[in-house]
């Protein structure tokens, strides 16, 4: 991460405490992806369309099959 970027978001912090920011952030997105993968082993993307919550919502397509997980 760009700690000129979380200077703007913090303009008080010292470099101290930016650089420690930074490093937060940065476990904080490696946890944060280890646990996406974790829940999802397989290929994240998809070529068969998702049904999506409005069409589950509407009681006309009843034929629409929903995939659990």
């Amino acid at each position: 991460m760009n700690t000129e970027r979380l200077r703007a978001i913090y303009p008080t912090l010292t470099d101290a405490e930016l650089n420690e920011a930074d490093e937060n952030l940065r476990r904080y997105f490696a946890c944060a992806l280890q646990i996406v993968r974790e829940a999802n082993p397989g290929p994240v993307d998809s070529s068969e369309r998702l049904v999506t919550m409005k069409e589950r919502s509407n009681s006309s397509l009843n034929n629409i099959p929903f995939k659990h997980g």
